[in-house]
This record gives C-alpha cells, sequence and structure tokens, in this order.
C-alpha cells in the first residue's frame, strides 16, 4: 500500500475524482492548494501521491527563490500517536507540542513525571531529531515501530523516501503547525537571509470533513509580504553620479555632460547643491565656465 502512483496511472484506471489546483493573491499571501476528492470506492487512491506532488512542488518553489533553502517537514499524526502512546494527559498535550516546536527539553522534563524514562525518551528522540531524509528514517523506523500505527509509519516513510533526492528536504517535527487546521504531513520552507518561515503548508483532511466533503486536501501559502524583505534589499548607492553645477553654470553645457554620463548607462542626478541622504557612486563637478572636474566611473 505503499506504492506511488503516478498522475496517469490515476487517470488510466478510470477513477472519478476532483482535483483542484488554486492559485490566488490575498493580503500578500500567494495561496497554492491541492485538493483530491470524490474517490471511487471500487479503487483506492490514497493521497501519497499528492502529498509527494506538493512536497516536491514546494521544494521548486523554494529554488526558485532562492538555492540556500530548506523545507522542513513534519507529521502532526505521528506527534499525536506518539503522545497517545506515552499517556499524555489531553489537558497537557498543547504544551507538549509547544516545547516540541521550541525544542525545549528543559520544560518538557516538568510533563515527562509519571509517564516512565522509555516512553519520554521517544519525545526526546523527537525533540532532538533533524536533518536528512536518508539519515532521519531509519531511525525513525527503529524507534517507533509499535508506537504509532503502521499505516502512519508506512505512509510517512512511503512519501519521505520518495522525496530522499532533494537536498534541501528535511526531517524535524518541530514544525508544529495549527493541530486544530492541520492533520498529516506540514512543513515550513526557509530561505537564507529570513529568519522566518517564507512558505508553510500541511494536510487539512479535517477541514474538509466539517465541510461534509468526503476528501483528502493538502497545500501550501508562500508569504510574499515576507519575501519582501528578501528581494526588497536597498541598493548600496540611490544614483550613479551626481553632477554638481555651480550657479550660472549654462544649462546647454549641464545638458551636454549629463547627456554623456547617460549614454555610458549610468543614472545622473543634475543639482546644484548636494542633498540630504542621497547616496552616489560619483560626483562630477561642472564650474559656470564649463570645465568639468571628476570622472564617471
Amino acid at each position: 500500500h505503499s506504492c506511488l502512483h503516478s498522475f496517469a496511472d490515476i487517470r488510466n484506471a478510470h477513477v472519478r475524482f476532483d482535483f483542484c489546483f488554486l492559485c490566488c493573491c490575498l493580503d500578500y499571501v500567494y495561496a497554492i492548494i491541492t485538493i483530491c476528492c470524490e474517490l471511487n470506492r471500487n479503487f483506492t487512491v490514497r493521497i501519497l501521491i499528492f502529498l509527494y506532488e506538493v512536497l516536491s512542488l514546494a521544494s521548486d518553489s523554494l529554488d526558485c527563490i532562492s538555492p540556500s533553502n530548506v523545507l522542513s517537514v513534519s507529521h502532526l499524526g505521528i506527534l499525536s500517536e506518539v503522545m497517545d502512546f506515552c499517556r499524555v494527559p489531553e489537558s497537557k498535550k498543547p504544551d507538549v507540542l509547544r516545547c516540541i516546536g521550541e525544542k525545549n527539553l528543559h520544560e518538557l522534563s516538568g510533563v515527562f513525571a509519571g509517564i516512565g524514562d522509555d516512553k519520554a525518551d521517544i519525545i526526546r528522540f523527537l525533540v532532538r531529531l533533524s536533518g536528512k531524509t536518508s539519515e532521519c528514517l531509519p531511525q525513525i523506523k527503529e524507534k517507533l515501530t509499535g508506537v504509532v500505527s503502521e499505516r502512519t509509519l508506512d505512509d510517512f516513510i512511503s512519501v519521505m523516501q520518495s522525496l530522499s533526492g532533494r537536498e534541501n528536504i528535511k526531517i524535524d517535527f518541530s514544525v508544529i503547525g495549527d493541530i486544530h487546521y492541520y492533520n498529516g504531513f506540514v512543513f515550513k520552507g526557509f530561505v537564507e537571509g529570513i529568519p522566518s518561515g517564507i512558505l508553510s503548508g500541511g494536510q487539512y483532511d479535517s477541514l474538509m470533513k466539517e465541510m461534509a466533503r468526503s476528501s483528502g486536501a493538502v497545500g501550501f501559502a508562500v508569504y510574499l509580504d515576507t519575501l519582501e524583505q528578501f528581494f526588497g534589499v536597498r541598493e548600496e548607492y540611490d544614483i550613479d553620479t551626481l553632477l554638481l553645477y555651480e550657479d550660472g553654470t549654462m544649462l546647454s553645457c549641464i545638458a551636454a555632460e549629463a547627456g554623456k554620463i547617460k549614454k555610458s548607462g549610468a543614472s545622473v542626478l543634475s543639482v546644484s547643491a548636494i542633498p540630504d541622504g542621497v547616496r552616489y557612486r560619483n560626483i562630477i563637478r561642472v564650474t559656470k565656465d564649463g570645465e568639468i572636474n571628476g570622472q564617471n566611473a
């Protein structure tokens, strides 16, 4: 059951399904949503292929933004089942998830009282685990077999193995998301130079159930307002050349020199006094007698 089907396989099986790929730009958020629904009862096409495709698309999106990027992937189903196995009280689960998200082992020690060291070690393992798929999956399989359900574990391993060739994808269970909104896979994308995530997404099957839809859903959003910090880096100079002329300089002389500068491909600002706050690469002075001092780089 862990085999991933291609889109061609799904279409050739004559399965009735709706596949929605929505792109919108609202409030500086570019959202990409993929939905698979209304599957034929005679052929079970699981959402694994869509998880693979959306995670691949998220990875590609980060590559388009910056070559230095990371897509961190987690699984709320695994975290939830681990907490159930460790018999974490319902009242303490939100605090446990918060501590996992913060990688706060010190605060977690207060929750571990009464659950046993062996069970506490499982949660500590998830907090500490972070790295490439090829490195983490063997550890996950060894540590979580018998702790979480076979289907949950197999689905996670199947999708992540299929993505193991992507160098920017890593496993990190500190990626939590909103547990009331997401279930299953959750992920967050980062690029060098921006301290916060610029991409986030995951599965939200439970939301579809609330909408009375017999479907699974997975998607992500790229935050354009955050990306402005990345692409909106201020230039080192406001202008290439400041053309400073004396009072009484003939207009034809100023225009001729400015024309030469523009023809070279540089930007120019002609002024009689240096303005406050303007950053310039070069300065050329023109006297009222037409004498030129300085050189455009």
